[in-house]
Protein backbone atom coordinates (compact mmCIF):
# COMPACT_ATOMS: atom_id res chain seq x y z
CA UNK A 1 0.00 0.00 0.00
CA UNK A 2 1.22 3.99 -0.73
CA UNK A 3 2.33 5.39 2.75
CA UNK A 4 0.57 8.52 3.41
CA UNK A 5 3.00 10.31 5.91
CA UNK A 6 0.26 12.80 6.53
CA UNK A 7 -1.37 10.12 8.51
CA UNK A 8 1.24 9.30 10.29
CA UNK A 9 1.85 11.55 13.13
CA UNK A 10 -1.36 12.28 15.65
CA UNK A 11 -2.15 15.30 17.03
CA UNK A 12 -1.59 14.24 20.39
CA UNK A 13 0.93 15.81 22.46
CA UNK A 14 5.00 14.17 22.66
CA UNK A 15 5.85 12.89 26.22
CA UNK A 16 7.51 15.50 28.12
CA UNK A 17 9.89 14.68 31.11
CA UNK A 18 8.70 13.12 34.16
CA UNK A 19 10.09 11.12 37.04
CA UNK A 20 9.80 7.33 37.59
CA UNK A 21 9.60 5.61 41.51
CA UNK A 22 10.41 1.80 41.41
CA UNK A 23 9.55 0.06 44.31
CA UNK A 24 10.65 -3.20 45.27
CA UNK A 25 10.56 -6.37 47.50
CA UNK A 26 12.52 -9.47 47.08
CA UNK A 27 11.38 -11.47 49.69
CA UNK A 28 13.45 -10.86 53.16
CA UNK A 29 16.77 -9.95 51.59
CA UNK A 30 18.74 -7.66 53.95
CA UNK A 31 21.84 -5.20 54.06
CA UNK A 32 24.03 -5.13 53.37
CA UNK A 33 23.12 -6.77 50.30
CA UNK A 34 22.52 -3.99 47.29
CA UNK A 35 19.74 -3.12 44.31
CA UNK A 36 21.87 -1.62 41.46
CA UNK A 37 19.62 -0.04 38.96
CA UNK A 38 20.98 1.45 35.48
CA UNK A 39 19.57 2.52 32.33
CA UNK A 40 20.74 0.57 29.11
CA UNK A 41 22.14 3.89 27.87
CA UNK A 42 24.10 4.07 31.11
CA UNK A 43 22.40 7.49 31.62
CA UNK A 44 21.10 6.72 34.58
CA UNK A 45 23.03 4.77 37.71
CA UNK A 46 21.72 4.57 41.07
CA UNK A 47 22.27 2.24 44.02
CA UNK A 48 20.58 1.77 47.58
CA UNK A 49 20.38 -1.12 49.81
CA UNK A 50 17.60 -3.62 50.86
CA UNK A 51 15.79 -3.03 54.17
CA UNK A 52 14.17 -6.55 54.48
CA UNK A 53 13.85 -7.35 51.09
CA UNK A 54 12.38 -3.39 50.69
CA UNK A 55 14.00 -0.53 48.24
CA UNK A 56 12.88 2.09 46.05
CA UNK A 57 14.23 4.18 43.17
CA UNK A 58 13.65 7.21 41.73
CA UNK A 59 14.63 9.58 38.91
CA UNK A 60 14.18 11.37 35.76
CA UNK A 61 12.56 10.28 32.61
CA UNK A 62 11.38 11.29 29.41
CA UNK A 63 9.06 8.50 27.90
CA UNK A 64 9.75 4.36 28.38
CA UNK A 65 13.17 3.03 29.02
CA UNK A 66 14.73 -0.18 29.47
CA UNK A 67 16.81 -0.44 32.80
CA UNK A 68 18.88 -3.56 34.26
CA UNK A 69 17.93 -4.43 37.87
CA UNK A 70 20.72 -6.75 39.35
CA UNK A 71 20.88 -7.33 43.33
CA UNK A 72 24.27 -7.94 44.75
CA UNK A 73 25.68 -8.72 47.73
CA UNK A 74 27.41 -11.24 50.39
CA UNK A 75 25.84 -14.47 50.68
CA UNK A 76 23.97 -14.56 47.50
CA UNK A 77 24.28 -15.10 43.62
CA UNK A 78 24.34 -11.87 41.91
CA UNK A 79 20.98 -11.53 40.43
CA UNK A 80 20.25 -9.36 37.60
CA UNK A 81 17.11 -8.64 34.68
CA UNK A 82 15.95 -6.34 32.49
CA UNK A 83 12.54 -4.11 33.61
CA UNK A 84 10.84 -1.12 31.86
CA UNK A 85 10.02 2.36 33.46
CA UNK A 86 7.79 5.17 32.36
CA UNK A 87 6.69 8.33 33.75
CA UNK A 88 4.81 6.19 37.03
CA UNK A 89 4.79 4.60 40.38
CA UNK A 90 6.11 0.82 39.38
CA UNK A 91 5.97 -2.20 42.17
CA UNK A 92 7.72 -4.90 41.99
CA UNK A 93 7.03 -8.24 43.99
CA UNK A 94 8.73 -11.63 44.94
CA UNK A 95 7.64 -13.90 48.23
CA UNK A 96 11.03 -15.62 47.53
CA UNK A 97 14.93 -13.82 47.35
CA UNK A 98 14.65 -14.84 43.99
CA UNK A 99 14.53 -11.91 41.50
CA UNK A 100 13.78 -14.01 39.08
CA UNK A 101 10.47 -14.82 40.49
CA UNK A 102 9.70 -11.57 40.70
CA UNK A 103 6.48 -9.56 39.08
CA UNK A 104 5.18 -5.95 38.13
CA UNK A 105 1.42 -5.21 39.84
CA UNK A 106 -0.57 -3.99 36.48
CA UNK A 107 2.53 -3.03 34.30
CA UNK A 108 1.56 -3.16 30.58
CA UNK A 109 4.59 -1.72 29.36
CA UNK A 110 6.28 -5.02 31.68
CA UNK A 111 4.44 -7.09 30.28
CA UNK A 112 5.16 -6.16 26.94
CA UNK A 113 8.63 -6.46 27.40
CA UNK A 114 8.71 -9.85 29.01
CA UNK A 115 6.60 -10.93 26.17
CA UNK A 116 9.13 -9.32 23.61
CA UNK A 117 11.76 -11.06 25.08
CA UNK A 118 10.18 -14.33 25.34
CA UNK A 119 9.93 -14.15 21.66
CA UNK A 120 13.40 -13.37 20.96
CA UNK A 121 14.75 -15.63 22.99
CA UNK A 122 14.13 -18.01 20.69
CA UNK A 123 16.63 -16.84 18.12
CA UNK A 124 18.87 -16.17 20.98
CA UNK A 125 18.66 -20.00 21.07
CA UNK A 126 19.50 -20.58 17.74
CA UNK A 127 21.96 -17.96 18.07
CA UNK A 128 23.80 -20.42 20.72
CA UNK A 129 23.20 -22.72 19.23
CA UNK A 130 25.06 -22.02 16.35
CA UNK A 131 27.74 -20.46 18.14
CA UNK A 132 28.20 -24.31 19.58
CA UNK A 133 28.19 -25.77 16.38
CA UNK A 134 30.47 -23.05 14.83
CA UNK A 135 33.25 -23.93 17.61
CA UNK A 136 32.82 -27.63 16.43
CA UNK A 137 33.43 -27.03 12.61
CA UNK A 138 36.48 -24.56 13.05
CA UNK A 139 38.02 -27.58 14.62
CA UNK A 140 37.32 -30.08 12.29
CA UNK A 141 37.51 -28.19 9.25
CA UNK A 142 39.97 -25.90 7.15
CA UNK A 143 40.69 -22.76 7.87
CA UNK A 144 39.68 -22.49 4.13
CA UNK A 145 36.92 -20.57 1.87
CA UNK A 146 34.44 -23.05 1.30
CA UNK A 147 34.65 -23.47 5.54
CA UNK A 148 33.88 -19.51 5.65
CA UNK A 149 31.19 -19.45 3.57
CA UNK A 150 29.91 -22.11 5.38
CA UNK A 151 30.03 -20.63 8.99
CA UNK A 152 28.56 -17.22 7.35
CA UNK A 153 25.97 -18.97 6.37
CA UNK A 154 25.16 -20.24 9.89
CA UNK A 155 25.51 -16.45 11.54
CA UNK A 156 23.22 -15.19 8.60
CA UNK A 157 20.38 -17.58 9.32
CA UNK A 158 20.55 -16.09 13.10
CA UNK A 159 19.69 -12.70 11.45
CA UNK A 160 17.02 -13.62 9.41
CA UNK A 161 15.29 -15.54 12.05
CA UNK A 162 15.55 -12.77 14.63
CA UNK A 163 14.66 -10.47 11.80
CA UNK A 164 11.25 -12.25 10.99
CA UNK A 165 10.47 -12.65 14.75
CA UNK A 166 10.69 -9.24 15.40
CA UNK A 167 8.34 -8.54 12.08
CA UNK A 168 5.92 -10.93 13.91
CA UNK A 169 6.10 -9.01 17.19
CA UNK A 170 5.53 -5.81 15.26
CA UNK A 171 2.65 -6.87 13.41
CA UNK A 172 0.92 -8.79 16.62
CA UNK A 173 1.63 -6.14 19.35
CA UNK A 174 0.66 -2.33 17.72
CA UNK A 175 0.17 -0.93 21.16
CA UNK A 176 3.56 -1.93 22.40
CA UNK A 177 6.58 0.42 22.99
CA UNK A 178 8.60 -2.55 22.15
CA UNK A 179 7.27 -2.62 18.54
CA UNK A 180 8.77 1.10 17.89
CA UNK A 181 12.03 -0.20 19.82
CA UNK A 182 12.46 -2.91 17.50
CA UNK A 183 11.39 -1.11 14.29
CA UNK A 184 13.79 1.34 15.00
CA UNK A 185 16.44 -1.32 15.35
CA UNK A 186 15.70 -2.94 11.87
CA UNK A 187 15.69 0.58 10.10
CA UNK A 188 19.52 0.95 12.29
CA UNK A 189 20.49 -2.45 10.88
CA UNK A 190 19.70 -1.65 7.21
CA UNK A 191 22.01 0.05 4.63
CA UNK A 192 22.42 3.91 5.05
CA UNK A 193 20.62 6.44 3.74
CA UNK A 194 17.74 4.11 2.81
CA UNK A 195 14.78 3.10 4.35
CA UNK A 196 12.36 -0.02 3.75
CA UNK A 197 9.14 0.34 2.85
CA UNK A 198 6.91 -2.32 4.46
CA UNK A 199 8.54 -1.02 8.08
CA UNK A 200 7.32 2.80 7.25
CA UNK A 201 3.97 0.85 6.63
CA UNK A 202 4.53 -1.04 10.06
CA UNK A 203 5.27 2.31 11.90
CA UNK A 204 1.64 3.81 10.20
CA UNK A 205 -0.44 0.37 12.11
CA UNK A 206 1.29 1.49 15.33
CA UNK A 207 -1.06 2.87 17.69
CA UNK A 208 -1.44 6.61 18.04
CA UNK A 209 -0.02 5.90 22.03
CA UNK A 210 2.87 4.57 20.62
CA UNK A 211 3.55 6.88 17.50
CA UNK A 212 3.72 10.01 20.32
CA UNK A 213 6.32 8.97 22.25
CA UNK A 214 9.53 10.58 21.49
CA UNK A 215 10.96 7.91 19.88
CA UNK A 216 7.89 7.81 17.43
CA UNK A 217 7.55 11.66 16.69
CA UNK A 218 11.94 10.74 16.18
CA UNK A 219 11.18 8.55 13.44
CA UNK A 220 8.37 9.76 11.88
CA UNK A 221 10.48 13.01 11.48
CA UNK A 222 13.81 10.62 9.88
CA UNK A 223 11.28 9.19 7.13
CA UNK A 224 9.22 11.77 6.67
CA UNK A 225 10.97 12.89 3.78
CA UNK A 226 11.33 9.67 2.01
CA UNK A 227 8.75 9.28 -0.96
CA UNK A 228 7.43 6.03 -1.80
CA UNK A 229 7.04 5.56 -5.94
CA UNK A 230 4.05 3.83 -5.58
CA UNK A 231 1.37 4.62 -8.62
CA UNK A 232 3.86 6.71 -10.32
CA UNK A 233 5.71 5.90 -13.68
CA UNK A 234 9.13 4.51 -13.09
CA UNK A 235 12.22 7.09 -13.41
CA UNK A 236 13.77 5.83 -16.88
CA UNK A 237 17.44 4.11 -16.53
CA UNK A 238 20.37 4.14 -18.85
CA UNK A 239 22.69 1.70 -17.32
CA UNK A 240 25.97 -0.67 -18.98
CA UNK A 241 25.35 -4.75 -18.66
CA UNK A 242 28.41 -6.75 -17.76
CA UNK A 243 29.35 -6.65 -21.44
CA UNK A 244 29.28 -2.99 -22.02
CA UNK A 245 26.05 -2.79 -23.97
CA UNK A 246 23.39 0.14 -23.00
CA UNK A 247 20.30 -0.93 -21.30
CA UNK A 248 17.51 1.53 -21.40
CA UNK A 249 14.87 1.08 -18.88
CA UNK A 250 12.04 2.47 -21.21
CA UNK A 251 12.64 0.30 -23.97
CA UNK A 252 11.14 -2.55 -21.80
CA UNK A 253 7.55 -0.83 -21.94
CA UNK A 254 5.25 -3.70 -22.64
CA UNK A 255 6.83 -6.31 -20.21
CA UNK A 256 6.86 -6.45 -16.45
CA UNK A 257 9.80 -5.85 -15.11
CA UNK A 258 11.38 -6.58 -11.97
CA UNK A 259 13.87 -3.75 -10.74
CA UNK A 260 16.11 -5.75 -8.30
CA UNK A 261 18.72 -3.47 -6.00
CA UNK A 262 21.71 -5.60 -4.62
CA UNK A 263 25.17 -5.61 -3.95
CA UNK A 264 28.02 -7.86 -3.87
CA UNK A 265 28.67 -7.42 -0.13
CA UNK A 266 24.93 -7.98 0.42
CA UNK A 267 24.46 -10.96 2.21
CA UNK A 268 20.31 -11.13 2.38
CA UNK A 269 20.95 -10.04 -0.97
CA UNK A 270 23.11 -13.25 -2.27
CA UNK A 271 20.30 -15.59 -0.49
CA UNK A 272 17.95 -14.06 -2.54
CA UNK A 273 19.36 -15.03 -5.81
CA UNK A 274 18.00 -18.59 -6.13
CA UNK A 275 14.04 -17.23 -5.86
CA UNK A 276 15.34 -14.73 -8.24
CA UNK A 277 16.51 -17.46 -11.12
CA UNK A 278 13.58 -19.84 -10.14
CA UNK A 279 11.10 -16.87 -10.82
CA UNK A 280 13.70 -15.77 -14.32
CA UNK A 281 12.72 -19.61 -15.17
CA UNK A 282 9.39 -19.83 -14.75
CA UNK A 283 8.45 -16.02 -16.28
CA UNK A 284 7.69 -15.70 -20.29
CA UNK A 285 10.74 -13.95 -21.54
CA UNK A 286 7.84 -11.76 -24.03
CA UNK A 287 6.00 -10.92 -20.77
CA UNK A 288 8.41 -10.44 -17.84
CA UNK A 289 12.08 -8.98 -17.59
CA UNK A 290 14.65 -9.19 -14.19
CA UNK A 291 16.80 -5.89 -14.39
CA UNK A 292 19.27 -6.24 -11.78
CA UNK A 293 21.38 -2.98 -10.33
CA UNK A 294 23.73 -3.48 -8.22
CA UNK A 295 25.78 -0.73 -6.25
CA UNK A 296 28.84 -2.07 -5.98
CA UNK A 297 31.75 0.79 -6.21
CA UNK A 298 34.36 -2.42 -7.68
CA UNK A 299 33.39 -3.61 -11.20
CA UNK A 300 35.44 -7.00 -10.34
CA UNK A 301 33.36 -7.68 -7.43
CA UNK A 302 30.09 -7.37 -8.96
CA UNK A 303 31.71 -9.47 -11.54
CA UNK A 304 32.93 -12.19 -9.83
CA UNK A 305 29.76 -12.36 -7.35
CA UNK A 306 27.45 -12.89 -10.42
CA UNK A 307 29.95 -15.70 -11.79
CA UNK A 308 29.69 -17.19 -8.47
CA UNK A 309 26.08 -17.05 -8.38
CA UNK A 310 25.06 -18.04 -11.16
CA UNK A 311 22.78 -15.00 -12.23
CA UNK A 312 24.13 -13.75 -15.79
CA UNK A 313 21.24 -15.51 -17.50
CA UNK A 314 19.17 -12.00 -16.98
CA UNK A 315 19.96 -8.33 -17.05
CA UNK A 316 22.74 -7.35 -14.91
CA UNK A 317 23.92 -3.79 -14.08
CA UNK A 318 26.12 -1.40 -12.33
CA UNK A 319 25.05 1.98 -11.36
CA UNK A 320 26.81 4.86 -12.45
CA UNK A 321 28.71 7.44 -10.49
CA UNK A 322 29.34 4.89 -7.91
CA UNK A 323 26.28 3.42 -7.27
CA UNK A 324 24.32 6.99 -6.87
CA UNK A 325 22.49 7.38 -9.83
CA UNK A 326 19.05 4.40 -10.15
CA UNK A 327 19.69 4.46 -6.61
CA UNK A 328 19.44 8.29 -6.20
CA UNK A 329 16.22 7.91 -8.74
CA UNK A 330 14.77 5.36 -7.11
CA UNK A 331 15.35 6.53 -3.19
CA UNK A 332 16.70 3.30 -2.32
CA UNK A 333 18.09 3.42 1.40
CA UNK A 334 18.18 -0.79 1.65
CA UNK A 335 19.12 -3.12 -0.29
CA UNK A 336 17.81 -5.84 -1.27
CA UNK A 337 15.08 -3.42 -2.60
CA UNK A 338 12.63 -4.48 -5.52
CA UNK A 339 10.52 -2.17 -7.44
CA UNK A 340 7.95 -4.33 -9.66
CA UNK A 341 6.95 -1.78 -12.82
CA UNK A 342 3.81 -2.88 -15.02
CA UNK A 343 3.89 -3.06 -18.84
CA UNK A 344 2.65 0.61 -18.42
CA UNK A 345 5.59 2.08 -16.80
CA UNK A 346 3.96 2.26 -14.06
CA UNK A 347 5.62 0.99 -10.25
CA UNK A 348 2.91 -1.13 -8.70
CA UNK A 349 4.93 -2.87 -5.62
CA UNK A 350 7.78 -2.55 -3.94
CA UNK A 351 10.32 -3.97 -1.39
CA UNK A 352 9.03 -7.38 -2.37
CA UNK A 353 10.82 -10.02 -0.93
CA UNK A 354 10.73 -14.33 -0.45
CA UNK A 355 7.36 -15.86 -0.51
CA UNK A 356 5.68 -12.60 -0.20
CA UNK A 357 7.07 -12.17 -4.17
CA UNK A 358 6.39 -14.94 -5.45
CA UNK A 359 2.89 -15.11 -4.41
CA UNK A 360 2.05 -11.54 -5.95
CA UNK A 361 3.64 -12.37 -9.48
CA UNK A 362 1.37 -15.49 -9.17
CA UNK A 363 -1.43 -13.49 -8.61
CA UNK A 364 -0.33 -11.16 -11.65
CA UNK A 365 -0.85 -14.61 -14.08
CA UNK A 366 1.63 -13.30 -15.86
CA UNK A 367 1.87 -16.59 -17.49
CA UNK A 368 -1.05 -16.94 -18.57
Amino acid sequence: MAVTFSTMLVHGQVQTSGKFVLHGKIGTINAPVKAYLFSVDMKFQDSTFIDHGNFTFRGPISGPRVFRLGIVGPGITPQGRRIALDSDSFYLYSATNNLSDAHFDHSKLNDDLSHYLEQMALADSLNQALMELRTKIVQKMPSDRETGDILYGYQNLYFRVRERLQRIYIANNPDSYFSLMALIGLINEQQPGSIDTSLINAYDRLSDRIKNTQEGVNFFKTTANESSLLNTTAPDLSLRDTKGNLVVLSALRGKYVLLDFWASWCAPCRAEMPLLQKIFQQMPADKFKLFSISIDTDREKWLSAIRQDGTGAWLQTLDALNGETAKSLYHVKTIPMSFLIDPSGKITAVALRGNELSEHLRRLQINN
